[in-house]
């Protein structure tokens, strides 16, 4: 039996030290990438087992042999293995123990070394075939092992090309080893037969080996070629939102190629009214790694260049913005790409007038990688970095010591573990060097690129290359940042008005107990304007906001008001007198912003939920701020936003208005549509997204509101940015506006109401006439409960004229 279990056992060794030597090879040349490939799992489970059955049969015949070399090193090779399988294990399901990945795969590659050792200079002598393996074993596994051991410490690129075609021989080369093995087999039952002794299987276990055996080098042939293809095969491209488009559309598409047909695509934006006679930073702008490719538009959306574009930004610290795009299955750590950005670097500045000591480079995620492995492979080369979420090699650090470095990464990031900014920051530290590193405790980073700065200037353009260490810290300048978590999806929380920054380009959204307002800044100058003003208490929040936003003592070109209720123009004549700036409405609401006339009385009883029974406490008189407000132009074009214009989508108030942007297909509906049940305040206070029509408790007309929301639909409005809800995009947001219009009477409009059936009168004065009021129809339950209530109540009173 002990026989047996060598016959057995030696095919599943040699079919494991294919498996292995195989994917040893993928793992060197794609690192981890490999765990993501969807073969990987069934290759590992396979190799797994095979460990198992080979190693437990070998070992049981080494012992019985007495090899006791062999049986040292199959014990040390199966320890070794069973440790990797569960690091690998352990990677595939919780990433914190990406540290032990290096050591496994040494692991490997020593066991591999052993298993050589164990096979050439066995006492088994006869065995020249093992012996072959064994040599093949030994040579193959000193390779890799030299191969990784450079790629850990080596940066010099030039002998890459060279090693990868080696990595490519051996792994063809393996397929030698399962055929030496069965060389073997055969070998072993013919002696046996020559000899005169009896097979040392049964015909029945021959068989039942010959089946199995096939099956599984079947399985780990198919199964590793579907892992080879899967690790070669091009990723799919990203897609291109509108919204990338529109932001790449500000910048300059661009492709280098050099003397070896290598290209680089990449965008360029120059500084504001740039002057050839004057000199300019240039800043490296890094995307992640959700917009790698070849299209040059997503980059710019996956890096900070859209906040570097910002016109204040490009106004007070005037720059050119550099975005390479990095092929997909590449990174910005691959020599190739890093010889091509260096290169455009060299062509931009003989092109344009470009400080050379003026050099940054910033970048998120892949990016912050990237930005790292610049300054550590060219410490002369730039003169600061911000690298975000990202890490590099710590044994590098002393020759960045006296590069100025600004770096954060969220504490719970699980796709870009936080250890490795800490060690690169700990080992500039340890020598000499002082870079900020501001807390950024219980957040972590966004995949998609939505990586919010609230306020930030780029005042480190005034840093220039020295030869001197410099001690310099970017906190001061970046003071106010917030990082949102794609793991937990946990917002960071502050005291500050809740705003949202990524609405679109140049858009922020505040949240004003339970309606949205909104800071819109011109695209092509320093003016911005305020849509709606919220409550009456927001007046010092939305000051306190735009001041972060846009600067201290900053005021608007103008306000805009979608409509005049107390939600959205509360603090429209407090601001409009701090500020000394005009307030622009549709004529038409001109009466209820002039003290003239009220609205139409609100339904209650109207859409179900606690802000629409409340709505007959809301205050509908009209407000006087006549020596403010102004009529919209009638070219229907937007005071201080160029690229902008209103649309007149009455029924929820008679001068209500939508602002609309074509170049990215942004739509501030107002209160024209909602994007949640503007009804129900748990809905509208916790922004639970659900497109539907205008609070139904305040509509005047409905024939008027369901025609608005047919103009609106008719946009095809990419994002759509609401009185109440949630920002909405996605590319069946047009097909929902679509839907809503179509069947607009089936899913907004009210069974009852007065009306439904008759819209309220309205003219150039105010209201003219509203429709009698109807007896409201409440819901069953709430019919229950009260029919409950006056049965308790008149139980209560007969209880107690009977005492």
């Amino acid at each position: 039996m002990r026989k047996e279990s060598y016959f057995f056992g030696i095919f599943f060794v040699g079919l494991y030290v294919v498996a292995t030597l195989f994917q040893m090879v993928l793992r060197i040349q794609l690192g981890p990438r490999i765990f993501t490939v969807p073969a990987y799992l069934p290759w590992f489970s396979l190799t797994f087992f095979l460990d198992l059955i080979a190693s437990g049969a070998l070992l049981s015949y080494f012992h019985y042999k007495n090899y006791g070399l062999a049986l040292s090193a199959g014990i040390l090779s199966l320890l070794a293995l069973l440790c990797q399988d569960f690091i690998i294990y352990s990677l595939l399901a919780r990433r914190e123990l990406g540290e032990y990945y290096q050591s496994a795969v040494f692991a490997v590659l020593g066991t591999a070394v052993l298993y050589g050792i164990s096979l050439t200079f066995s006492q088994a002598k006869e065995r020249v075939w093992l012996k072959a393996v064994g040599i093949f074993m030994l040579s193959s596994g000193f390779i890799l092992t030299a191969i990784w051991t450079w790629q850990l410490n080596t940066l010099d690129a030039s002998l890459r090309g060279t090693l990868e075609n080696v990595l490519q021989g051996i792994s063809r080369a393996t397929v030698v080893i399962p055929m030496l093995f069965i060389v073997n087999f055969w070998h072993e039952l013919k002696t046996a037969k020559v000899e005169g002794k009896n097979s040392p299987l049964s015909p029945w276990r021959t068989g039942l080996m010959a089946l199995g055996t096939l099956t599984a080098l079947v399985s780990s042939v198919l199964l590793g070629q579907r892992l080879l293809s899967d690790s070669l095969m091009p990723v799919q491209p990203h897609a291109v939102s509108e919204k990338a488009r529109a932001l790449a559309a500000r910048f300059e598409a661009r492709m280098y190629t050099n003397s070896q047909s290598d290209t680089l695509r990449y965008r360029l934006m120059p500084p504001l009214d740039y002057d050839p006679t004057q000199r300019y930073p240039l800043v490296l702008c890094l995307h992640h790694g959700g917009t790698h490719g070849v299209d040059n538009i997503n980059q710019v959306e996956g890096s900070f260049a859209p906040f570097l574009a910002n016109y204040n930004n490009r106004r007070a610290y005037p720059a050119f913005l550099l975005v390479p795009q990095s092929p997909q299955g590449t990174s910005f750590l691959d020599p190739t790409i890093d010889r091509l950005v260096l290169e455009t670097i060299q062509v931009l500045e003989k092109e344009f007038s470009i400080d050379p000591k003026r050099r940054y480079v910033m970048g998120l995620s892949g990016g912050g990688f990237g930005s790292w492995h610049f300054i550590t492979a060219h410490p002369k080369m730039f003169a600061a970095a911000v690298p975000i979420c990202g890490g590099g090699d710590s044994r590098l650090a002393p020759a960045i010591v006296d590069v100025p470095v600004w770096a954060f990464h969220g504490e719970i990031d699980e796709l870009a573990p936080v250890r490795g900014s800490r060690d690169m920051i700990g080992a500039i530290r340890a020598a000499g060097g002082t870079p900020a590193t501001p807390s950024s405790q219980g957040r972590g980073m966004t995949l998609a690129g939505r990586f919010r700065i609230r306020r930030a200037c780029w005042t480190g353009f005034s840093l220039r290359r020295k030869n001197r260490p410099v001690a310099y810290s970017f906190r001061q300048y970046l003071p106010n940042y917030s990082l949102k978590s794609t793991i937990h999806m946990e917002e960071t929380k502050t005291a500050e008005p809740e705003v949202r920054p990524d609405v679109a380009s140049g858009v922020w959204m505040m949240t004003d107990i339970f309606v949205n307002l909104y800071f819109v800044q011109d695209q092509d100058s320093d003016r911005w304007v305020l849509v709606d003003t919220g409550t009456a208490l927001a007046s010092s929040r939305i000051r306190k906001m735009a001041g972060k936003l846009f600067g201290k003592d900053t005021r608007p070109e103008a306000i805009i008001l979608t409509h005049g209720h107390f939600d959205h123009a509360g603090s429209v004549k407090e601001l409009a007198a701090s500020w000394d700036v005009n307030v622009y409405a549709h004529p038409m609401e001109m009466p209820y912003l002039t003290g003239r006339s009220a609205y139409p009385p609100a339904e209650p009883a109207v859409g179900g939920g606690l802000i629409a029974w409340l709505s007959g406490l809301y205050p509908l008189t009209p407000i006087d701020i006549h020596q403010y407000v102004r009529p919209l132009p009638q070219d229907g074009k937007l005071p201080g936003l160029s690229g902008w214009k209103w649309l007149h989508t009455p029924g929820h108030a008679p001068g209500h208005v939508s602002l609309f942007r074509e170049a990215d297909g942004l739509l501030i509906a107002g209160d024209a549509l909602a994007t949640t049940k503007a009804e129900s305040a748990v809905a509208t206070l916790s922004h639970q997204e659900h497109l539907s029509g205008p609070p139904a408790f305040v509509v005047y007309d409905w024939g008027a509101a369901g025609k608005s929301v047919k103009k609106l639909a008719e946009l095809q409005p990419q994002i759509v940015a609401s009185g109440h809800g949630p920002v909405m995009q996605g590319e069946d947001l047009p097909q929902k506006l679509n839907q809503l219009a179509d069947d607009f009477q089936q899913l907004s409009v009210p069974q009852h109401g007065r009306y439904r059936n008759r819209p309220a009168v309205v003219g150039s004065g105010g209201v003219v006439s509203v429709p009698p009021k109807t007896e409201p129809t409440y819901p069953a339950a709430l019919k229950i409960a009260g029919l409950v209530s006056v049965a308790g109540l008149a139980l209560l009173a007969y209880g107690k004229l009977r005492k």
